[in-house]
Formats: C-alpha cells, structure tokens, sequence
C-alpha cells in the first residue's frame, strides 16, 4: 500500500513539474510575441535576435508575394502592374507599379532624366510610394524612373536598364549592397551570360518563404532561444568581405554593359544598420584608377555612406531605411546631382 502510495506521489510530482514548465514556456512565449509586437519594447541585448527572428522566419518578401509579383523568364520576377499592398510588422505600404514592373507611375517611363538602379533599398521597401528616396528627389523638379526592384544585382539592374529606351535619361543613379556579388560572381563564371532559374525554381521558392512563415506553439521561444544563444557565443564573429574582388567584378559587369554614353553616373553603397562603410567605394576607387578599366569610369561619382546614418534611420526590426532615412539619402544625393 505504501508502494502504491509512493508511486501515485511521484507522478503527480512529476505531472505538477511539467505542468509548471509548460505554463512558464507558455508565459514566455507570450512575453517573447508581445515584445515581437512592440519592437520598441525589446531589451538591447536581444534586438539583433528578434530581427534575425524576423528577417528569417516571419518577415513577408515582396518578391516571393503572388499578389505583388511574378515570374519573369528574363529577370527571374518583376512587381505585377496595378496595385498591391505589402505589409510587414512593422509598416503596411500600398504599391503602384507600372506596365513594366517598377514601383512608379505610368508616365515616369517617359524619358526620365534620371533612372535609380537598385535593390529594395532602391524600392523604397517599408516606405511610401511618395517618401522612397528616388521619389522625394522628384520632388525637387528633376523627373525620375524608380527602377529599383526587391534582390536585384548588379547584372540585373543593368539588363533591365538596356531594356529601356534611354536617350533622354543623363544620369543612373546606382545603388550597391553586398548581396550583388553572388550575382555578379554568378554572372562572371558563366561566360558573360546572365543565369535565370526556371518558373519551377520560382515556385518552389515562394512555397519556401510560405511555410517558412507558418507559426507553431513555441516557435518564438525556439527560434528567438536559439539566435540568442548562437548570438551570445559568437558575438565577435563575421565575414571578412574582400572589397577588392567585389568591386573588381561590380566594374567588369558595368564594363560589359557600356554606360559610357550617360553623363554622370553616381554610385553608393548601402547596408543594414550599423553597416555603412566606405571601404566598397574606396575599393572602386582604386580600380577605376588602375588602367583596367574604360577611362569614362574615372567620372563616376562615388558617394561613401560611412557615419551618414544612425539606428534611428532605420526600423527597429527590419534591416531597411525607414521614413527618416529615406529623406537623409535623398538629401545626400541632392548634393551631388
């Protein structure tokens, strides 16, 4: 009896113990999804790994969205004509998108005397339509083509450039991130020829990002738990960029290309919070100077960002320019147009 007795005990210690773990993870959880909710609210030692959390696991990608974009044998995707709303926790933005896949109007396509050339920096991601930087320099009298288009590389920016007719646009404007080197590297080994994936790898990529984003009972706590922990022990750890390479084969796509017959071409690079640095644009600098290079390149006008920005420019959670730094870009660019 006393056996008995004993037994019966131990499982309702052991169910009381598992009951109580299961309510503080739940707790936890709910703490974890308020603070997610209100980025503001998240402690500093823990921002990195809710925006991780957030880039890699719950953010919506404009160019896997079936409502805003599709499949282009050419380009790989382009934004679908019309209108679309993209929304993240952070911001909800309508899109207007022209006939041809670009985030402005109808009558932009009409020569522009300037055409920006970027990713969705470029766009204006998590920005409206009217505050992105390419648009509020419009605004200063100069009509522009936002050709900026979310992931974008070097090569496709420029095989999207040769596509428009151009005669009256005197000026690109041309915005790098680090991410293009994939592409130009990709561009580089295959002969010259740009290497678009099939409307099946398309596919399967939105499906990806789909599930991806699928919640399940303590997937913050999981994912959040794990980012934080990787975070903590490996805080000093990064990639090394080799700029001179990067800058090496960004040049050679431009070369293969030929922008000589644009009058100026104004060139930046841009990264994520606390990631501008001018060491890509010092790079650049020193092979248009080297004789590798077509002489026009020496005009190119190289805009370094380093200390131009601050977190404050930027979203809490996601890693692109908000409101403010949008009009601190266009502020900078002014100056130089």
């Amino acid at each position: 009896m006393t056996s008995k007795k004993s037994t019966k005990s131990t499982i309702i210690f052991v169910l009381y113990n598992l009951l109580v773990v299961v309510i503080l993870l739940a707790l936890l959880e709910v703490t974890l999804g308020f603070l997610y909710r209100n980025p503001s609210k998240i402690p500093f030692f823990a921002k990195k790994s809710f925006s991780q959390y957030y880039s890699q696991y719950a953010r919506n990608t404009i160019q896997v969205e079936p409502s805003c974009a599709h499949y282009d044998p050419d380009l790989f995707y382009l934004l679908n004509p019309g209108t679309c709303v993209f929304s993240n926790i952070e911001f909800s933005t309508p899109l207007q998108v022209n006939a041809r896949g670009l985030r402005d109007a109808e009558n932009a396509l009409d020569k522009p005397t300037i055409i920006f050339l970027g990713d969705s920096f470029t766009m204006g991601w998590g920005a409206k339509q009217n505050e992105s930087f390419p648009k509020l320099i419009e605004s200063s009298g100069i009509k522009t083509l936002n050709a900026g288009i979310s992931s974008f590389g070097t090569v496709r920016e420029m095989a999207l450039l040769k596509s428009f007719v151009v005669d009256s646009s005197q000026t690109i404007v041309l915005q790098y991130h680090a991410n293009d080197e994939s592409e130009n590297t990709e561009y580089l080994t295959n002969n010259h020829k740009l290497v678009i994936s099939s409307r099946g790898k398309y596919d399967s990529l939105c499906k990806v990002y789909e599930s991806g984003k699928h919640y399940f009972p303590g997937k913050l706590t999981s994912r959040i738990g794990r980012l934080l922990l990787k975070d903590l022990i490996l805080r000093n750890t990064k990639t090394e960029r080799d700029f001179a390479n990067e800058a090496k084969k960004f040049l050679t796509v431009l070369k293969d290309f030929d922008l000589s017959n644009f009058k100026k071409i104004i060139i930046f690079e841009i990264g994520s919070r606390n990631e501008n640095s001018d060491d890509f644009i010092n790079a650049i600098k020193n092979e248009i100077t080297s004789g590798a290079f077509p002489e026009y390149m020496t005009n190119f006008i190289l805009i370094s960002l380093k200390s131009k920005f601050t977190p404050n420019d930027y979203f809490l959670l996601d890693d692109h320019l908000n409101s403010n730094g949008h009009q601190k870009l266009s502020t900078i660019l002014l100056e130089n147009l």
